[in-house]
């Protein structure tokens, strides 16, 4: 996740698009948000160093998917909607949406502290006696650390194309046992609740809790509450050998170099869910439905400060044009994805890319928004 300014989207309002009034004229709202993706899809690969990004959109019970560009450089190889891709830090909310359903099960408490749910004695994850608690984990305000081993953490200070080999050599040699020992030496150094600091730590504490307290691995659980009654088949943690045949392997950096996916051997809630548009749109229908209990608890803000509120994972914005909007973001060192989502438009916009560079996290906003001004047009 960047720095969260980034989630406060200025809304610049974009040209209409022309077209064969004939082709239209039997659907003009389907069509018209089909001509936006494609018009903001083609706009987004003009720049030579992207290889290629999908679009998919929900809107009022329909789906619109665009796939641009070429997923390996010079190959001619589009993005279809059978090409997985990493969601990365996406995975967070549907940690987030487990937890929701924990709690109407009656198995956690989101205000308990998160010993009650280790089965070892962990002291020092403690400021002054002030426990972390579940919500703590949920809204990064728990005082954790991003990474564990906490090596990795250092390798952020000089960020090169040498940078995804070295984490994954690391991430590669580590695993469940070595964090829950790890996380023995960690040291808080603030009241837990009191500021925000964005902690891939914290998620992967919440699926071993939710995996303590259902006893059961945690990509079951995700397979029960999310993929099954999202209607998600192709989207999973690990995948088969001929699933890995169609992985957008991404690139990084404007030399364009193709990087290794993320390793997962911990438990895969900070990162680890791979997924195709279809399926994602298919998520953000799930999430848009606040009847459904589950979904309204996972929306509910739990901390706030100046210019930021998250929910389970969740950060939100609202305002008078377009209430209040739901997002994150998923960035591995080759593939960045972006979900927006907007109850009050009855509305989901997903935008993934396969390449990394300063610029692409722009690329997507200015998508998104240009996409979502043309939506707005349309909206009576």
């Amino acid at each position: 996740m960047k720095n969260l300014f980034i989630l406060t989207i200025v809304l610049i309002v974009a040209a209409g698009c022309s077209g064969d009034s004939e082709i239209y004229q039997k659907s003009k709202d389907i069509d018209t948000i089909q001509q936006s993706i494609d018009k903001n899809g083609e706009f987004f690969i003009k720049d030579s160093t992207v290889n290629s990004v999908s679009i998919g959109i929900f809107k009022d019970g329909k789906t619109y998917i665009g796939h641009y560009g070429e997923l390996n450089p010079n190959k001619g190889n589009r993005p279809t909607d059978n090409t997985i891709y990493e969601i990365a830090s996406v995975s967070k909310t549907f940690v987030g949406t487990i937890v929701a359903q924990a709690e109407l099960d009656g198995k956690i408490n989101i205000e308990d502290n998160i010993q009650k749910y280790l089965k070892e004695d962990y002291p020092n994850l403690k400021y002054e006696g002030n426990p972390i608690k579940i919500k703590h984990l949920l809204t990064h305000t728990s005082g954790l650390p991003k990474f564990l081993p906490i090596s990795v953490n250092l390798l952020f200070n000089k960020i090169d194309e040498s940078l995804p080999f070295k984490y994954t050599e690391i991430e590669e040699q580590y695993n469940k046992q070595e964090f829950l020992a790890d996380l023995h030496d960690l040291v808080l150094d603030t009241i837990p609740g009191a500021r925000f600091e964005y902690s891939n730590i914290g998620t992967e504490l919440i699926a071993h809790i939710l995996e303590n307290i259902y006893d059961k691995n945690y990509e079951e659980l995700v397979q029960q509450y999310i993929y099954n009654i999202a209607d998600m088949p192709n989207t999973k943690m690990n995948l088969t050998e001929n699933e890995k045949n169609k992985l957008a392997y991404g690139y990084f950096g404007k030399q364009n170099k193709q990087v290794p996916p993320l390793v997962n051997n911990l438990w895969g809630g900070a990162g680890a869910i791979k997924s195709t548009v279809p399926d994602m749109i298919n998520y953000m229908k799930f999430q848009l439905d606040e009847k459904n209990l589950i979904v309204k608890k996972s929306h509910k803000v739990l901390y706030q400060e100046e210019g930021l509120n998250v929910a389970y994972f969740w950060f939100t914005e609202t305002d008078e044009k377009d209430g209040t909007a739901y997002i994150h973001d998923g960035t591995t060192f080759g593939v960045e994805n972006w979900v927006f989502l907007y109850p009050k438009h009855n509305l989901g916009i997903y935008i993934v890319s396969n390449h990394i560079d300063e610029d692409t996290e722009d690329k997507i906003i200015n998508t998104a928004n240009g996409i979502l001004d043309d939506i707005r047009l349309n909206i009576k």
